[in-house]
C-alpha cells in the first residue's frame, strides 16, 4: 500500500519533512523565549495569507529556518551536538 502512495504523491510527503525544518525554529526560540516565538509565528502566519506571498521567501524575510539552505543544517548541526 504505501509504495503506491509514496509514489503517486512524492511531492505530498516532502512536505512534512520541510514542515519541520521551520517547526525546529520555534521550537528553540520558544525555549528561550515563548511570547517572541509565538508573536513571530502569528506574524508569519499572517504574511503568507495574503495572496502574493511565498513560503520560502517569508522564512528568508523573517530568518527563519529554511529547509533549502546550508546555513540552516550547520545551525541545527551546531545544536544537536550540544544535546
Amino acid at each position: 500500500y504505501w509504495k503506491l502512495v509514496v509514489v503517486e504523491n512524492s511531492c505530498y510527503y516532502i512536505s512534512y519533512a520541510m514542515s519541520l525544518i521551520p517547526s525546529l525554529y520555534f521550537y528553540i526560540e520558544g525555549q528561550e523565549d515563548f511570547d517572541s516565538a509565538k508573536n513571530k509565528y502569528l506574524e508569519m502566519i499572517d504574511l503568507l495569507e495574503t495572496d502574493d506571498v511565498v513560503f520560502l521567501e517569508t522564512l528568508d524575510k523573517m530568518n527563519i529556518y529554511n529547509p533549502f539552505k546550508e546555513e540552516t543544517y550547520i545551525s541545527l548541526n551546531s545544536l544537536i551536538q550540544y544535546i
